[in-house]
């Protein structure tokens, strides 16, 4: 496979699956394409901006070879709100309380012209120091960004040794610190991995309402097979680059920058309002070309191409679609189909619709056929990451949710037994007599289809699935 360093915009809500627990992925377009199509076949060619799509009436392949990438600047995210013209304020204050003053004098009636003029300047005085000290006391405590921002979610299972799993939730207070609650034998506790890296003396520049990404390197099969059982997390800076922290501590308490972000020599960006996913790809035989496996992460340039960067190649990030939706919430999963290493499944949107890419580990190409089409309908425009996935029953079967704006979760499963989609429906819970599914602000699942949501900005719901019922899960607990 010809490979080529992409260069991306400098500067530019992870739903993410980790599988280490057995439980169970486009053409380019440019502008200006030059179009040929064969009228003697089904097949047609469309050259675009150095891509090449092939799209067949029933199936398509879709091969791009190497774009060179030219630096752009980017363009920073504000959600700064302005707060009100003080002065002004003060001012229309001041000017209507001595009004009343003046123009009612029966209530000084036994001051004279200048005492009268005396009393109302002392009541403006102690209007303008009360005005002013409350106005500081706001300022003072307001953050610089006003706004409160949803936070993302991104969700793993970690096999941190044999016999031995934990989960991990990752989410954004409203302050801006990065927090990953950790559960284990079925308590969680609550790390703040901000203040972790500022005990060091460092700070990791998070965006306020960053997308969140995570995936572990782990094989609970045969934990000999790797040298590094580690949990990586992605996020993104104000200026939309991306950064990876890693750790090789089950208690979450030591963190160190990852090969991706700007203490790295390997720098993408991101853009504005991009969502990402994160995944690793499990091989069983090094021999045939998967090597050890492969850490990978999708997100969203500014000509709205899906982007997939892997570990294996130093992370260079190749085009796998160039269909997508600004903004298009993101999930990937790995999926065994029976070879030596499994293939990535990711899913976007496009538009208003649910489609998919998936990955060829041995020629290195992403493609789609029409199994990967139309997955859902309807999907809304959103700010956040609204998309979670997971493999099951072996990693043979697929689940994908889509998260709508009433905060429902309309969800569907692929069955290798149809060799199709099962219909689409609303997640519901398993006692439905007596419980409701929440209304979400964000969703995320591990590999081994727990479902986490987030709601009322404060509480994070956990489902486990029914894997007999896939539309069906049980409401484990809450995460407060």
């Amino acid at each position: 496979m010809q490979t080529s360093e992409i260069k991306l915009l400098r500067g530019t809500l992870f739903n993410a699956v980790d599988y280490g627990r057995d439980a169970g992925t486009g053409g380019g377009e440019g502008t200006g394409p030059v179009h040929r199509r064969d009228r003697g076949s089904d097949l047609e060619v469309m050259r675009a901006d150095g891509a090449l799509e092939v799209n067949n009436e029933h199936d398509g392949i879709e091969v791009h070879s190497p774009i060179d990438w030219e630096p752009r600047s980017s363009i920073p995210i504000s959600a700064l709100t302005e707060l009100p013209n003080d002065k002004s304020f003060i001012e229309r204050s001041s000017s209507n309380i001595v009004g009343e003053v003046i123009d009612k004098p029966r209530a000084c009636a036994s001051l004279n012209r200048r005492g009268r003029i005396i009393f109302a300047a002392i009541i403006v005085l102690i209007i303008v120091a009360v005005v002013g000290a409350v106005t500081g006391t706001v300022l003072s405590r307001k953050p610089q960004n006003s706004e409160i921002l949803p936070s993302n979610l991104a969700a793993v299972n970690w096999t941190t040794a044999a016999n031995a799993t934990i989960y991990v939730v990752f989410s954004q207070e409203t302050d801006g610190s990065l927090i990953a609650h950790r559960q284990e034998a079925g308590n969680w506790t609550k790390v703040n991995i901000s203040h972790i890296f500022q005990d060091t003396g460092s700070s990791l520049g998070i965006r306020a309402s960053t997308p969140l990404a995570a995936a572990a390197i782990s094989n609970p099969v045969n934990m000999s097979s790797l040298g590094v059982n580690e949990l990586s997390l992605f996020y993104l800076t104000p200026t939309n680059t991306i950064t990876q922290i890693v750790t090789r501590d089950g208690s979450l308490r030591e963190w160190v920058w990852g090969d991706v972000g700007p203490h790295s020599d390997v720098k993408l960006s991101a853009a504005p309002g991009s969502q990402m996913s994160a995944a690793w790809r499990r091989c069983r035989d090094a021999a045939s070309g998967c090597g050890g496996g492969t850490l990978s992460l999708t997100f969203e340039d500014e000509y709205q191409n899906y982007l997939v960067a892997n570990s294996t190649y130093n992370w260079t990030a190749t085009v796998a679609s160039s269909r997508l939706a600004a903004n298009s919430s993101m999930a990937l999963i790995s999926m065994d189909y029976g070879s030596a290493s499994d293939y990535l499944w990711g899913f976007y949107d496009t538009n208003g619709v649910m489609g998919s890419a998936w990955e060829d580990f041995q020629k290195g190409n992403w493609w789609w056929t029409n199994l990967g089409r139309n997955i859902m309908y309807g999907i809304p425009m959103k700010t956040g990451q609204g998309f979670a996935a997971a493999s099951f029953h072996g990693r043979t079967h697929a689940f994908v949710a889509a998260l709508f704006p009433d905060g429902s979760v309309s969800v569907k499963y692929y069955d290798p037994g149809l060799d199709d989609w099962h219909p689409e429906a609303k997640l519901k819970l398993a006692n439905e007599s007596t419980e409701t599914v929440a209304r979400f602000s964000a969703i995320a699942m591990t590999a081994d289809a727990r479902l986490y949501g987030m709601v009322n900005s404060s509480i994070i719901q956990e489902l486990r699935m029914d894997q007999t019922d896939p539309y069906t899960f049980h409401h484990v607990g809450d995460i407060v």
